[in-house]
């Protein structure tokens, strides 16, 4: 990280923009600005959440000096930057305004849930004259290149092996310095080799996401719900969940109506086993069940991109009502 570098020289930015949603990268991140910061490290560090306080509340803090003379740290997440971003039209102009003329006894960092910026936006023009980084780490030998860099006493209770197998079966570092720790504690000070990764770890992100949908569709609530939050842990977002959700009942719908060959696969775009996967999970929904489920899911997904839910809810809400209507069937068809 060029900014990374720049901080561990001394030079400090007013702004910085941070892309993604690893935990551990953004709080480590966050932690070398408050280090770096002008007092000596002495400065405090305030967590904004843009959902709930909003731009003003950071702005404010920005603008507030400390009664002990200190620099603030403002760390503003969830700013809806990106294209796609589901928070519907929202009014930059005073973030505008702050970028322009930055306040000189705080740093601002923007958090933005997304790997790039809307650069349709003015705000993200302005942004550009400061440091943006991506934050979240594709690739094995990055993951753990960062982790050994955020955590190198915990990567240390780990035989090499064992901590790549370990970095090939997370799909963030937050999900790696995780399931290391709980290795590390299960171990009681033993040194972790690979064996014991595969043994412990499992291979979440193929798999879960497909028993999660697999959870949904059985009416299994209890059981989706923990699946949801073993992937969240892993890394995976509400939002990739929810449209996995609704994308298999879609292609469901099309598999009941059109059929499940490889010309209707083309057709949609999709891989022919997906479709064959959804034309056998078809057979256990009757089309006016698929067809509630359908709204709900449509229903679900644009109450979160226009802003009226928070897609952790909506999920877990989208959950317990397509268990619900899973179950009434069920319960219908044993009864005639």
């Amino acid at each position: 990280m060029d900014a990374l570098a720049r901080l561990q020289a001394g030079k400090h930015d007013p702004i910085y923009t941070l892309l993604g949603t690893d935990g551990a990268v953004l709080n480590y991140f966050v932690s070398r600005v408050v280090q770096a910061a002008p007092g000596g490290g002495a400065a405090l560090r305030q967590d904004v959440y843009f959902d709930e306080g909003g731009v003003e509340e950071a702005l404010y803090t920005a603008f507030s000096p400390s009664l002990f003379g200190d620099h603030t740290v403002v760390f503003l997440r969830r700013v809806p930057l990106q294209s796609s971003s589901g928070k519907g039209k929202w009014d930059s102009t005073s973030l505008e305004d702050y970028v322009e003329n930055p306040s000189t006894c705080a740093t601002l960092v923007l958090q933005v849930d997304a790997e790039k910026l809307d650069e349709r936006k003015k705000l993200t023009k302005l942004l550009k004259k400061y440091p943006i980084l991506t934050c979240n780490v594709e690739g094995t030998e990055d993951r753990l290149s960062v982790a050994k860099v955020i955590h190198p006493e915990l990567i240390q209770a780990f035989t090499e092996a064992a901590v790549v197998e370990l970095a090939k079966r997370c799909t963030s570092v937050t999900a790696l310095l995780n399931e290391a720790e709980k290795l590390r504690t299960r171990m009681a000070g033993a040194t972790v080799d690979d064996a014991v990764v595969r043994e412990m770890v499992v291979d979440l992100p193929e798999d879960g996401v497909f028993d999660f949908v697999q959870r949904v569709l059985h009416g299994e609530v209890g059981r989706a719900l923990s699946t949801r939050l073993d992937l969240i842990q892993s890394g995976t977002d509400d939002m990739v969940l929810l449209a996995m959700l609704a994308r298999h009942f879609r292609l469901m719908w099309h598999a009941k109506q059109s059929g499940a060959g490889k010309e209707e696969a083309k057709a949609l775009s999709v891989h022919p086993y997906a479709l064959k996967r959804a034309a056998e999970d078809a057979s256990a929904w009757p089309s006016g069940l698929m067809e509630k489920a359908l709204i709900l899911c449509a229903d679900t997904e644009f109450r979160v991109k226009s802003g009226r839910w928070h897609g952790e809810h909506a999920l877990e809400w989208l959950i317990a009502c397509l268990g619900t209507l899973k179950r009434s069937s069920s319960r219908r068809n044993r009864a005639q």
